[in-house]
């Protein structure tokens, strides 16, 4: 032996070809040149290289062709928008019918509340794109899907019934290292062909990282932080021991929300809320605080999902005005986490204005005697800040005329400096509400007539704390000095 030869081997592969889904034996057929050619070699040293270049690989192919659209046609009726709202918390009462367009498809201006846009996409094309599997991502249980975010823009109202067409593509696949993040968005058209909304799903999956896939994308629709400032405004609702009982019910029939041991299978001690739940309160908070629960206002949604919220807790929505974009932040009371964070919605600045500067009553409504006394306590209190101290109470009058409502105010005097303006309370439910006509109002607060009087020949209506009606009396004196 004269000397020694020293090599090395290593694993090449060829670069093959991709293709559509689904895969038939005649495509392999035809390509198969492509799939054995020797001449275009790679050679990757890790798993998670090969990963990366699949999902490149296929993303490119994505790009190149509309056929990894997902297309699939989505029916529904009023009773599923009725529904929807239910499982959101909508609700009535004697004193507050403001939810009740939701609730009633009687109703002269029945509405869905804007965030329904996301359950048909959801419902339909979200798992068509989700069933194909996700390339670099290895088969994964409903248990260790988290929904991350949720972005909807409204082109056109959503119908109250009908069947719309939705079109998804997945768009992106980050690579988390603890987690792979999935980026689907889908359009939805009504019967006309018209685009009614644009949806963005941002799906992670626990433990499908490390492939070596990119960190971030261009795709996604960002979050947005909320000013450093106080909330301009704060809303609270409680959520139902069954409310994600009740909201599965629209759709989202995934376990995790019902079942104990499929929650813990999740690595949750009990079930949790759907985010989607908390994402409609919200809006729900912020149509009622800004938008008089004008469901056409609404033209965007955006949120981060970022801890659960357990059924039975309470939903605050804290919320900032910034021209004509309202961003929000919830969290849950009992538990004080923050469950949605870098929300925004985005609203018509037109309406916007319009019910900004509508605090006064309308035109329809200058007949009203009534009306002069309102703005007169509205000079007072604006004057006098240390009521607001004394009463510590939200009333609502309720003016009627031939037996009709006609107007309804505001007496704040709870919430510092306190306030008096047209129409129902901001940010919070009266807490006693009084009805009477335009007459017997004058007369009550002139001395002519007692409360009393007219509350027990029932020409005045209380609800809610009717003791707290017996505060307003020192105001009436007061005015009455104006």
């Amino acid at each position: 032996m004269h000397g020694y030869h020293h090599t090395i081997v290593r694993l090449q592969q060829s670069q093959g070809t991709t293709f559509n889904n689904p895969i038939t034996i005649e495509q392999v057929r035809d390509k198969w040149d492509e799939v054995c050619d020797w001449t275009r070699v790679t050679h990757h040293r890790t798993a998670a290289e090969v990963g990366a270049m699949v999902v490149e690989k296929v993303s490119d192919k994505g790009d190149e062709s509309d056929s990894e659209e997902v297309s699939v046609s989505y029916t529904f009726t009023s009773r599923d928008i009725i529904l929807y709202a239910l499982g959101v918390g909508a609700e009535i009462s004697q004193t507050d019918t403001s939810e009740l367009k939701f609730l009633f498809e009687g109703h002269e201006d029945f509405s869905a509340i804007p965030s329904y846009a996301v359950l048909p996409a959801m419902n339909s094309a979200l798992n068509g794109v989700m069933a194909r599997g996700i390339p670099g991502v290895k088969e994964f249980s409903l248990a260790n899907a988290l929904h991350g975010e949720q972005y909807v823009e409204l082109r056109k109202p959503f119908p109250t019934e009908g069947t719309v067409t939705c079109v998804g593509r997945l768009v992106d696949v980050l690579d988390k290292k603890s987690g792979a993040v999935i980026i689907v968005d889908i359009e939805t058209m009504d019967e006309a062909g018209d685009l009614l909304s644009i949806n963005q799903f941002t799906t992670f999956i626990v433990g499908a990282g490390g492939f070596g896939g990119k960190r971030s994308s261009q795709h996604a629709k960002p979050t947005v932080p909320a000013p450093s400032r106080a909330p301009d405004a704060s809303l609270r609702h409680k959520t139902l021991p069954i409310q994600a009982a009740l909201y599965r019910l629209s759709g989202d029939y995934n376990p995790l929300h019902i079942d104990a041991d499929f929650a813990k299978i999740g690595g949750f001690s009990t079930p949790i809320l759907h985010g989607l739940c908390s994402y409609g309160i919200a809006t729900r908070h912020i149509m009622r605080q800004y938008c008089n629960n004008d469901a056409t206002m609404v033209k965007a949604i955006k949120t981060r999902f970022v801890k659960p919220v357990l059924p039975g807790e309470t939903i605050q929505t804290d919320m900032w005005r910034e021209g004509s974009r309202i961003h929000f932040k919830c969290r849950s009371v009992e538990s004080g986490n923050v469950v949605l964070d870098g929300g925004y919605i985005d609203l018509d600045p037109a309406k916007l204005a319009s019910i900004s500067t509508s605090s006064a009553p309308p035109e329809g409504d200058a007949g009203l005697k009534s009306s002069s006394v309102f703005e007169e306590l509205k000079q007072h209190v604006a004057s006098t800040p240390d009521i607001v101290r004394k009463v510590k109470a939200v009333f609502l009058w309720n003016i009627t005329k031939a037996g009709k409502r006609v107007a309804q105010w505001t007496v704040d005097l709870k919430n510092a400096p306190g306030a008096v303006y047209y129409g129902e309370p901001r940010g919070e439910k009266a807490g006693c509400t009084l009805t009477l006509s335009d007459d017997n109002f004058m007369g009550l607060v002139s001395g002519e007539l007692k409360a009393q009087q007219l509350f027990m020949q029932g020409k005045l209506k209380l609800s809610g704390n009717i003791m707290l009606s017996q505060k307003l009396q020192g105001l009436f004196e007061a005015r009455s000095k104006l």
